[in-house]
């Protein structure tokens, strides 16, 4: 025999219907956490990729030394690096998986993003069972470029956590 109770108003309400309600209000639920986790992984990566990086023109000027000769002297640059092969920032891009199936990414169509996306599908690999959000940049050298000072991704990051809980709290079911 069916338990019946009252749901919404509606007298003898199968427990059927509560869960049928309940399946579609989680799933509505978790289609909102994914968006807003994409629009807060997509501001830090969209952060990451417009550091500027000096023309080749500022990054050196010519000085004649007292023998006569002349010679490059570079100008810092921090904080932000120098890509002139723009593979590092290629490379940088988010995706999303929620039990090991990719529900979204960002990657741009250039040398290099295939480097982000391979870093991110193995680092997923390791989380078969749990939601997670993986922002990179999959080139082999970033975390060096980022040991000596110069912004790649920490600094582009470093809002992430307020960003995403105010998406978070847009979020209406």
């Amino acid at each position: 025999m069916p338990i019946k109770f009252k749901i919404n108003g509606k007298e003898n309400a199968n427990i059927d219907e509560l869960f049928k309600d309940i399946s579609q209000v989680s799933e509505k639920l978790n289609r909102r956490i994914i968006m807003a986790v994409q629009a807060a992984c997509l501001k830090v990566v969209e952060r990451a990729r417009n550091l500027p990086s000096p023309p080749a023109t500022m990054r050196y000027k010519t000085i004649t030394t007292e023998d006569g000769k002349t010679k490059k002297v570079y100008n810092p640059h921090q904080p932000n690096y120098i890509d002139d092969s723009e593979v590092l920032r290629n490379s940088i891009g988010f995706a999303i998986y929620d039990k090991g199936v990719k529900v979204a990414a960002n990657f741009e169509s250039k040398p290099g993003s295939e480097l982000g996306i391979a870093v991110a599908d193995e680092t997923a690999a390791r989380f078969p069972n749990s939601f997670v959000a993986i922002i990179v940049a999959g080139a082999n050298y970033a975390a060096a470029v980022e040991s000596k000072g110069y912004f790649v991704l920490t600094e582009p990051a470093s809002h992430l956590g307020e960003e995403l809980m105010a998406y978070l709290r847009e979020i209406k079911i």
